[in-house]
């Protein structure tokens, strides 16, 4: 994920730990209407990798903003 900094620009792309990355592959990152969760798709939890759905709660993302204005 990259967040907008202050000047409008986009800061480097930001691992977002383990509550997402994985050492599958994530897909499609949707953020939920009311801007309260973040939803993806892996295949961690796979061992042919076929992806699932997941979610988290934005909090765990945005704690990793540095530096940056909300959108």
């Amino acid at each position: 994920m990259s967040f907008r900094r202050r000047d409008d620009s986009w800061g480097p792309p930001t691992n977002l730990g383990p509550e997402v990355n994985s050492e599958s592959e994530e897909n499609w990152p949707v953020i939920s209407p009311d801007g309260r969760y973040l939803f993806f798709s892996s295949g961690r939890d796979d061992p042919n990798g076929f992806s699932d759905i997941f979610w988290v709660d934005l909090k765990a993302v945005t704690r990793l903003r540095n530096g940056s204005r909300p959108l």
